[in-house]
């Protein structure tokens, strides 16, 4: 294959196992750890508007003027930080698993289900096993990151 043009290329592979990633930047004058760095930063961006879409409805605006569009962008993907800056700050860094906003919504929607239940039966959380249940009640469909 032909590029017609000056690339860097980036190959990793793990020292413990047979797999590898290539990358490619048409930017010849960068360092392979800023490739390696940009890379990251772009499938976290690409995490971020896949959740705007599903979730927050970032394609389903009806304005026509560039104002009205810009605020609406901007909402959807502002709703998925705010969601996942509330998720992780409240954990420490090393319990920060990846973020899913699908996770997010079942789980407080597992939350006011399981509160339900729990209320109409009479349950209490001051047992440690009714509190365990209850905690596993609340990761009931949650996607393995």
């Amino acid at each position: 294959m032909i590029l017609k043009r000056l690339v860097r290329i980036v190959y990793l592979q793990d020292k413990h196992s047979d797999p590898y990633d290539i990358f490619v930047c048409t930017d010849s004058g960068l360092s392979a750890a800023l490739i390696m760095k940009y890379y990251r930063l772009r499938f976290q961006i690409e995490f971020l508007i896949r959740d705007a879409k599903e979730h927050c409805g970032l394609a389903e605006c009806q304005a026509r003027i560039e104002n009205k569009l810009y605020f609406h962008f901007n909402m959807a993907l502002s709703t998925v930080s705010v969601a996942k800056a509330a998720c992780w700050l409240s954990l420490p860094k090393e319990k920060r698993e990846a973020f899913s906003m699908r996770n997010i919504k079942l789980m407080f929607y597992n939350k006011i289900m399981t509160e339900t239940i729990f209320s109409n039966l009479g349950l209490e959380l001051s047992c440690k096993k009714m509190k365990q249940l209850f905690d596993q009640c609340l990761n009931i469909g949650a996607l393995a990151a």
